[in-house]
C-alpha cells in the first residue's frame, strides 16, 4: 500500500524480530520467523516454549531463559519442611559428597507416573524396584525419563516442575517422555 506521495505507508516499513528465543534477525511485519527458523518450524523441529511462547527446539519442553528461570526460582519453605525423615537423615552426607542430582519419572503398573529427585539415581532405582519406596512397592517402577542439576535445591525445583506439568497438561508431560525415548533410541545407534 503506497501513501499519498507514493511513499510506501508506515505499516509497509515496520520489521519485526525472529520469535526463535535467540535470534535477533529482522523480519517482515507479516512474518514471524526469519527464514531459517521458518523452515525449521515447518519441518517441525522447532515448536513455541509453553511458558513464554518463543520459539525453540522442539525437544526441549521449554527454551533456555525459562528453563533458568525455573531453576532459579527459591523453593519454598513448606517443601523443604516436607522432606521425609529418612531423607532428611541421608540428605545432608549424599549432598555433600555427590556434584551431581537427578530429577526422574517412574513408569508404574496401572499407568502411574512417579516423579521423585535424588543424588544417587542408581541407588535409589534400586530401592524402588526392591519395594523400599512405600508409594512404588509391588507396582513394577520402570525408570523412563531423568534429568540432571547442579544442587539440591535446583532438583527440588526441577522436581516440583515436572509433578505440575504431570498434574497440569498431561500431554506435554508425555511428549517429555517419549523425546527422551527418542533421544535415548537416538543415542544408541
Amino acid at each position: 500500500m503506497k501513501a499519498a506521495r507514493g511513499r510506501p505507508t508506515k505499516a509497509a516499513i515496520d520489521v519485526n524480530r525472529c520469535e526463535y528465543w535467540d535470534c535477533e534477525e529482522a523480519v517482515p511485519a507479516t512474518h514471524f520467523l526469519c527464514l531459517q527458523h521458518y523452515q525449521l518450524h515447518q519441518d517441525n523441529l522447532i515448536n513455541k516454549c509453553q511458558s513464554c511462547g518463543k520459539f525453540k527446539d522442539a525437544k526441549y519442553e521449554l527454551c533456555l531463559p525459562c528453563r533458568k528461570k525455573i531453576r532459579a526460582t527459591p523453593v519454598p519453605r513448606t517443601l523443604k519442611q516436607a522432606a521425609h525423615p529418612s531423607v532428611e537423615r541421608n540428605t545432608q552426607l549424599t549432598d555433600d559428597l555427590s556434584d551431581d542430582f537427578y530429577v526422574y519419572i517412574l513408569k508404574l503398573d496401572g499407568g502411574e507416573y512417579y516423579v521423585g529427585q535424588t543424588a544417587d539415581l542408581r541407588t535409589r532405582i534400586m530401592e524402588h524396584r526392591d519395594g523400599e519406596v512405600a508409594t512404588t512397592a509391588g507396582k513394577n517402577p520402570s525408570l523412563i525419563w531423568f534429568d540432571f542439576a547442579r544442587s539440591r535445591q535446583e532438583a527440588l525445583q526441577l522436581e516440583e516442575h515436572v509433578k505440575h506439568l504431570k498434574d497440569a497438561n498431561l500431554r506435554t508431560f508425555r511428549g517429555l517422555i517419549l523425546r527422551f525415548g527418542d533421544l535415548v533410541r537416538e543415542v544408541g545407534r
